[in-house]
């Protein structure tokens, strides 16, 4: 490097074979950087950036799947058990809503 006079460096006490083996120096490493943004800004990269960080398409189905079966099975346990001791008890009410749903799904499909 040269000497640093006043925040600028001082390039007069550099021969020109020093100066241009610099500039080629700088120029390779820009060129390498150039190319790593590159990359790192195509598809290809971003996707392997994502995959790096997040992990395979597989592991983050079988992940979810595995999370929202787990969850649900744990909002839903007792769920059979209590419905039916709904209907036994109230089989009329229970009936009755049951022909209202169906006929609000026979109108609602008739009118497409």
């Amino acid at each position: 490097m040269s000497a640093v006079s006043g925040g600028r460096p001082d390039f007069s006490r550099r021969s020109p074979e020093e100066l241009e083996r610099d500039i080629a120096e700088t120029r390779a490493r820009l060129s390498q950087n150039v190319d790593g943004l590159s990359y790192k800004l195509s598809p290809a990269g971003i996707s392997e950036e994502v995959r790096s960080t997040l992990g395979t398409t597989e592991e983050l189905t079988v992940g979810a799947i595995t999370g929202l079966s787990d969850a649900l099975i744990g909002r839903t346990e007792g769920w059979g058990a209590q419905a039916g001791a709904f209907v036994r008890r109230y089989p009329v009410t229970t009936t009755l809503v049951g022909l209202g749903l169906a006929w609000l799904v026979m109108r609602s499909s008739g009118r497409r």
